[in-house]
């Protein structure tokens, strides 16, 4: 028998104890809160999912992302690639190409998404998408192809570098986290006709 680290949750402890009903405060439970509030909200406002449903191949990305346990290169992987996977390969280009007045030719769904937040006066759209281009780097230069000086440059633009992995994905799930609550809390302005 071991003693555990620390001391109990203020969510065990509500949930065991008080026999109430709380949220998770780990940052993976957050985003999967987070994640599935703004899917509904997008969907009911805009009629058409900003992030298409993810495959049954791939629905366990979601269910396992998580902040790793410890700082391993394979678990730091992993839950980049399921967060490029979650938020920017999923993202709805067909739909995003309906609502934009042109289609540009070679454009990615990034560079979609970015017009047409810009074209409703999204006030975050610069913070969101630094966000998500950030995943995308990590996971380009990292995650998905070997680490080189791509990499490197990417965590240190990100203030991320010489941190341990539970520190990188914890900093990006909490980015992502604002990013979808900000996206769900402007989904009725962002429905609006474009500004332009």
């Amino acid at each position: 028998n071991i003693l555990p680290d620390g001391s109990l949750s203020v969510t065990a402890r509500t949930r065991s104890f008080d026999a109430q009903f709380a949220d998770g405060e780990q940052p993976e439970h957050r985003f999967k809160f987070a994640y599935r509030r703004f899917c509904d909200r997008w969907l009911d406002v805009h009629g058409w999912p900003l992030f298409r449903p993810l495959a049954a191949g791939d629905e366990h990305l979601l269910t396992k992302l998580h902040v790793p346990t410890s700082d391993n290169p394979a678990e730091l992987d992993a839950q980049l690639l399921g967060l490029a996977k979650i938020l920017i390969d999923s993202l709805n280009d067909g739909a995003l190409d309906a609502q934009l007045d042109e289609i540009e030719a070679g454009e990615r769904s990034l560079g979609k998404l970015q017009r047409f937040l810009d074209a409703r006066g999204y006030l975050h759209t610069a913070r969101d998408l630094a966000t998500l281009r950030a995943i995308q780097s990590l996971r380009s230069t990292g995650a998905a192809h070997g680490r080189g000086s791509g990499y490197t440059k990417a965590l240190k633009r990100l203030g991320l570098d010489n941190k341990p992995a539970q520190a990188i994905v914890t900093a990006l799930i909490e980015e992502a986290i604002l990013m979808l609550d900000g996206l769900a809390d402007a989904a009725d302005d962002l429905a609006a006709a474009p500004t332009t």
